[in-house]
């Protein structure tokens, strides 16, 4: 593909994603990112120098769309983990449309491979990782999801990526205090309950971020984040009607 052809594939994947709530994207050159993480978490490159890959997030603007894909879906109410398979099919989907070769990588499964989703996100200029290891839009702060990576058998060419605005340096770091307090809480938890055990404390570490307040999600979304409780999220539709 020209430059032209990519540019309308991104904003194909871009439009397509956002319909389904998954409003944040950001393109990057697939090389700098394997030059920076483990071999382990390297991205396929389809033989090309320089690949292309596009990182695919979420505002609060998810959330919405979630719940009515789940009412509409007996598949996605049985589910054990719904949110993940809504961003699987919904993703599947949208690359099964696309006219080049592509393949995923999940933030919610090291199948096939991991990917560092973070870093991935920095280097497209999509979010800065805090020292609380948030990951801080421009607009939007801490209150956004990374959901996966689309690898596209296409050359980065637009220069050199637009790094993440970094709003940390400056900040005099709150997050860090409420960090502390959810770890110390949460160390004898077993590890897949650290969290969930705790989760209001885990919380409060991104309420402590002074970035995006206004894109807070609401309650129940930040409650079924933290928690991953199924009952819980089936419940907010019989309350919803």
């Amino acid at each position: 593909m020209d430059a032209r052809e990519t540019g309308k594939v991104l904003k194909k994947i871009a439009r397509s994603a956002s319909e389904a709530g998954l409003d944040l994207s950001a393109a990057f050159p697939v090389a700098d990112y394997n030059r920076s993480v483990p071999e382990a978490y390297s991205l396929p490159t389809f033989d090309r120098e320089g690949p292309l890959g596009v990182v695919l997030g979420n505002s609060r603007a998810f959330w919405p769309k979630f719940l009515e894909a789940l009412r509409e879906s007996e598949a996605l109410r049985e589910s054990e983990h719904p949110l993940h398979d809504y961003v699987t099919d919904t993703i599947g989907r949208l690359v099964h449309a696309l006219p080049v070769a592509h393949e995923v990588r999940w933030a919610h499964s090291s199948e096939p491979s991991p990917v560092a989703m973070q870093r991935a996100s920095m280097i497209g200029g999509l979010a800065h990782t805090s020292p609380s290891y948030m990951s801080i839009h421009p607009e939007h702060g801490p209150w956004i999801g990374l959901r996966a990576v689309i690898l596209l058998d296409a050359d980065w060419a637009s220069g050199d990526p637009v790094q993440a605005p970094d709003p940390c340096t400056p900040c005099p770091k709150p997050c860090l205090e409420a960090l502390d307090l959810a770890v110390a809480a949460t160390k004898n938890a077993p590890v897949g309950k650290k969290v969930s055990s705790r989760w209001k404390l885990w919380l409060a570490v991104r309420d402590a971020c002074p970035q995006g307040r206004s894109s807070r999600y609401p309650d129940e979304q930040c409650e079924y984040h933290y928690r991953s409780d199924r009952d819980f999220l089936l419940s907010l539709l019989e309350y919803a009607g």
